[in-house]
């Protein structure tokens, strides 16, 4: 599964260190990519979830963090930026 977290608070490289650093610590997470303000990640279902993943980023100082998952990206019906399905 992957899911991409959006991180309030990240404003340098030092941060994207850190993020980074958090992330790998997490089991059953694999980091994809971490630029300032977002986290994307390939996490194991039975290891954790989106929300734990989030938790633990908010315990090693990331002060905001929101979770979309695959599924909130594919929902049905939901407009994308330009308006299209």
């Amino acid at each position: 599964m992957e899911a991409t977290l959006k991180i309030e608070g990240m404003t340098c490289e030092h941060c994207v260190h850190h993020v980074t650093e958090a992330l790998n610590e997490i089991p059953g997470v694999k980091v994809l990519r971490v630029i300032v303000g977002q986290a994307i990640v390939a996490y194991d279902p039975s290891k954790t979830t989106p929300e734990s993943i989030a938790v633990a980023l908010k315990e090693s100082g990331a002060p905001g963090v929101n979770v979309m998952t695959q599924q909130d990206v594919e929902k049905p019906g939901q407009k994308n930026c330009c308006g299209g399905n």
